[in-house]
């Protein structure tokens, strides 16, 4: 159930709209490995024949070039770094969430903290020419 929430991070990150925009998304990505490392150190080891690190991981730029990416978001600078900084906040809340909550014998444990998720959608949202610019990176799955 955690993976599904978890996988939504990177679209509800980079669409979603002080600090560079180079900067947020590695401090997203490092909240993102530090509630993966807080299920992690519970001693889950296997997950349908997964690694707990494989489960919980999420890519950020899923099959994105990263470098795009930012290039992307720099289109306008100043609305990407508003949609980050308030996304890098909701990845503390749901963290500090996980920390607060987790009780390794209990899965369920944390299972409200998924509900931080909707707060991406208060998020301000970055410019159609960055939202443009961003669908450019992926790469083209012939749909």
């Amino acid at each position: 159930m955690v993976r599904s929430f978890v996988a939504l991070l990177p679209a509800l990150a980079l669409f979603a709209g002080g600090c560079s925009v180079s900067s947020l998304l590695n401090k997203i990505e490092d909240e993102s490995d530090k509630v993966v490392d807080l299920i992690c150190e519970c001693g889950i080891e296997n997950i349908n024949g997964m690694t707990c690190e494989e489960t919980f991981t999420v890519s950020l730029f899923g099959g994105a070039d990263r470098d795009c990416v930012e290039d992307a978001l720099n289109v306008d600078k100043e609305s990407s770094r508003e949609n980050l900084e308030c996304s890098l906040d909701v990845m503390k809340e749901y963290r500090k969430c996980i920390e607060d909550n987790l009780v390794c014998d209990d899965p369920a444990s944390y299972s409200g903290c998924a509900s931080i998720f909707e707060d991406f959608n208060a998020c301000p949202q970055v410019s159609d020419e960055v939202n443009n610019a961003v669908g450019e990176c992926f790469p083209d799955d012939g749909n």
